[in-house]
């Protein structure tokens, strides 16, 4: 299996003014929680201290790949054996490792597979290991599913030198070995606060025409994959439910997916067409929640989902599934956790209330106290790759 990389304009690693390399690994740099975190890490690190590359498990291109190339990243392709699904190419990753080296760490955020991917890097003797935990479940209950994931949890735990998780949940979950557990640090999905504020009412107002929002209508958004764990299929649900109720209401859904083809399917079926906006994968976040009353996600997991903390800077109430991390909340009074049995509470709470002016120093300061401001996070990253002042 050939291994491929796209490199950047950044200093190679035995250049003249080599700065130390981490090798980020992920399944593909696409828009998503932990690569959205990433990338957001990225832009605020000092690249005259430290790069990044990233290692993905695709050949397909990513929507984050140009903006790495352009920062001085290099993207390394290293898909899987494809006869075998759902497997890693191992001697492949070692020899990349070894030979687009040396790293200083290698950060691994693709769940129970990071055991191999650690263990490759062991053999390939970098000396800091990272397994990062994004999430509070997996798919699979089987048998083989569960050896899988208890063998991967111990090669985590002998092969990694640091162990990592966006929160308490998440670290619960990966990190069940006395050896891992105990050692369990917290990076926050942190934002760039700078980018998200409570927008001014002229803002909103643009953004709601662009999109085609009427006027009266409430506006419910969601910024996720189309995938089975994020549930779109209950969104459609409540908002046919507040249109059978006469609510004016509209969906705004950011994102792509394997689910799509089947999602559109079901808004048609349920003659949702003129309420559902599908705005696929979007780099203006921050301008399009300006025009949302609330964000729904009624995911049946998740860790803690960047765009919540996004939405929440950006003074939007959020309607969360009550599988959700709680950690997810900042404390600044947005976040409402509720049950995914029934869309009729879902519905009351989107007529109980609209959105309402928010003082942005207050969200700011909220969110910055609860460990979610990006510039935390990068002082926690460098000290985790030994790095720090």
């Amino acid at each position: 299996m050939t291994i491929e990389a796209k490199t950047g304009r950044g200093t190679r690693p035995d250049g003249p003014r080599a700065v130390p390399r981490v090798l980020q690994v992920v399944g593909a740099m696409n828009v998503g929680g932990a690569e959205t975190m990433l990338m957001n890490l990225y832009r605020n690190i000092d690249r005259s201290r430290i790069q990044f590359d990233f290692m993905v498990m695709t050949d397909e291109p990513g929507a984050f790949d140009d903006e790495i190339i352009d920062l001085g990243g290099r993207i390394i392709s290293s898909p899987g054996y494809r006869w075998v699904p759902h497997t890693l190419n191992f001697p492949g990753i070692r020899n990349a490792i070894e030979s687009h080296g040396p790293y200083a760490a290698v950060h691994s955020h693709i769940l129970h597979a990071s055991g191999l991917i650690l263990l490759a890097a062991a053999w390939a003797r970098v000396p800091v290991r990272i397994a990062h935990s994004h999430s509070t479940d997996d798919p699979g209950s089987s048998i083989a599913s569960r050896l899988y994931k208890a063998a991967s949890r111990r090669l985590i735990a002998e092969a990694g030198t640091e162990f990592v998780a966006c929160g308490v949940e998440a670290g619960d979950y990966l990190f069940r070995k006395p050896a891992t557990r105990s050692r369990v640090r917290l990076l926050r999905n942190g934002i760039d606060l700078e980018r998200f504020a409570a927008p001014t009412p002229t803002v909103r107002a643009d953004v709601r025409r662009e999109l085609g929002l009427c006027e009266s209508s409430v506006a419910l958004g969601a910024m996720a994959r189309f995938e089975d764990v994020k549930n779109h299929s209950f969104m459609l649900d409540v908002l046919a439910a507040c249109r059978d109720q006469s609510i004016p209401s509209e969906l705004v859904l950011m994102g792509d997916g394997s689910l799509r083809a089947e999602i559109e399917r079901k808004i048609e079926e349920l003659g949702l067409q003129d309420r559902v906006h599908l705005l696929g994968v979007r780099s203006d976040v921050n301008r399009l929640l300006s025009a949302l009353d609330y964000v729904v996600m009624p995911s049946k997991f998740e860790g803690i989902p960047v765009s919540l903390i996004e939405a929440q800077a950006s003074g939007v109430t959020c309607l969360v599934s009550d599988r959700v991390s709680v950690e997810v909340d900042t404390g600044v009074g947005l976040i409402q956790f509720m049950a995914i049995e029934a869309v009729e509470p879902w519905v009351a709470a989107i007529v109980s209330e609209r959105r309402v002016d928010q003082d942005r120093e207050l969200l700011r300061a909220g969110i910055r106290a609860a460990g979610y401001d990006v510039a935390t996070g990068v002082e926690v990253l460098m000290d985790l790759y030994g790095l720090s002042q």
